[in-house]
């Protein structure tokens, strides 16, 4: 199993794929954007895992982790997201 830390970017990335809006057109359901949808990758590496993990740090107590890894059959990535530590719903929407 390969494991990678992904720390500085993961608050970006998750940030900047939180939504899909409209910037600069309409959504259109079934599409990423104006290119279409995206080819579908095959052969990848079969048990093949990257993990980002979020900081240990003073400033929040979020914690977790984000983890992609290689579908058994060589298509896709299975996505596994472990979030926690965050404030009272109250205080939301999250």
């Amino acid at each position: 199993m390969l494991t990678s830390t992904i720390v500085s970017l993961l608050p970006l990335a998750l940030l900047t794929h939180a939504q899909v809006g409209s910037i600069d057109g309409p959504v259109i359901p079934g599409t990423t954007g104006k290119l279409g949808n995206a080819i579908i990758t095959q052969n990848n590496p079969v048990g093949v895992t990257y993990t980002a993990t979020l900081p240990n740090s003073n400033t929040t107590g979020i914690r977790g982790y984000v983890s992609g890894t290689s579908a058994s059959n060589g298509t896709g990535v299975i996505f596994t997201v472990n979030l926690s530590g965050f404030p009272s719903s109250a205080l939301g929407p999250f």
